[in-house]
């Protein structure tokens, strides 16, 4: 065995998460990669029949097998994840030469659920914008029931705007920079999966809720993030998931978060008679798979809503 095929997992691992960043993939691919192989390690150093940090030529399938039963608990699509990050690590190490074939290729398949898909209403919509600057209501002692000033009133509105506007994923929306965004023209350069950059438009509404939030930040530069945290740090995906739920449970809308959103946006897109290409290029799709499923459910709505506006039925004919 050569001193290059006597690397241990955890130098495999350090080596494919620098190979992940060399190649330009996004930090929210690194980051998925890095926590589904600490779960790997985690697996390996909990297992008392194995060594804690095993060579990695000497991984095997039967091994893989294993550890992927530990992962039951999560869903299909988490799970089919992990398979792809274990896939992508050992075709790395195939194509240095570390080891001889894709161990992790002869993992089954997990074909993800089809998740229904449940978009905002107008009322949902509606009643999230006017929660966005008061707090849930509470008590204290010998007082009555009151709410306080939400500090990130405005910011919220604007990033509830633009999510709508436009089907932007959370992460899209973090990593939005000031100097991106051309409120007078109404669009957005957005940097997407892959780092595929893509303009995004967005209406007359999102840019003036834009520009009242940065008008409140009057010290912001082109280079800073649109969206920041009451202590000017910029907001992640997780942020902005937490702000989005924290809005809905005081709304009184259940299961509310960002990416509802995108599907809000996207079939109300083509409700609206938008065009099923154009849809596919805002949001970023490589394929037309997922804008398909936003066009029969739109579909459906249209026919739902002819049958009782027929007029040959309403006529009585």
């Amino acid at each position: 065995m050569t001193t290059q095929h006597a690397l241990t997992l955890s130098q495999a691992i350090e080596g494919r998460l620098l190979a992940a960043n060399a190649k330009g993939l996004s930090e929210n691919t690194i980051k998925e990669y890095t926590a589904y192989y600490r779960k790997l390690q985690r697996f390996y150093a909990a297992a008392p029949d194995l060594p804690d940090d095993p060579l990695f030529v000497e991984i095997d399938v039967e091994q893989l097998q294993r550890f992927m039963l530990t992962q039951d608990y999560l869903s299909k699509k988490s799970r089919s994840n992990i398979r792809i990050s274990l896939s992508s690590m050992w075709a790395w190490s195939t194509s240095y030469h570390l080891t001889s074939y894709n161990v992790a290729g002869e993992l089954e398949t997990i074909k993800p659920e089809s998740r229904a898909v449940h978009p905002f209403t107008r009322d949902d919509v509606k009643s999230m914008l006017n929660c966005v600057d008061r707090s849930k209501p509470y008590t204290r002692p010998g007082k009555r029931e009151c709410t306080h000033t939400v500090v990130q009133a405005l910011r919220n509105k604007a990033m509830i705007y633009l999510l709508l506007d436009t089907g932007l994923r959370s992460s899209e929306l973090a990593s939005l920079l000031i100097k991106d965004v051309d409120k007078r023209n109404m669009r957005a350069k957005v940097m997407g999966k892959g780092s595929k950059e893509r303009i995004v438009p967005f209406s007359s509404s999102t840019s003036l809720a834009i520009w009242r939030y940065l008008a409140s930040r009057p010290d912001a530069r082109p280079e800073d993030p649109v969206f920041i945290t009451t202590r000017d740090r910029p907001l992640d995906n997780y942020e902005v998931y937490d702000v989005i739920c924290g809005i809905g449970e005081r709304a009184g809308v259940a299961n509310a978060h960002p990416h509802r959103f995108r599907h809000t946006f996207a079939i109300n897109f083509l409700r609206n008679n938008g065009n099923i290409y154009t849809l596919k290029e805002i949001l970023g799709h490589a394929s037309l798979k997922m804008c398909l499923r936003y066009l029969e459910i739109a579909q459906a709505d249209i026919e739902k809503n002819y049958r009782p506006a027929s007029p040959v039925k309403c006529w009585n004919l």
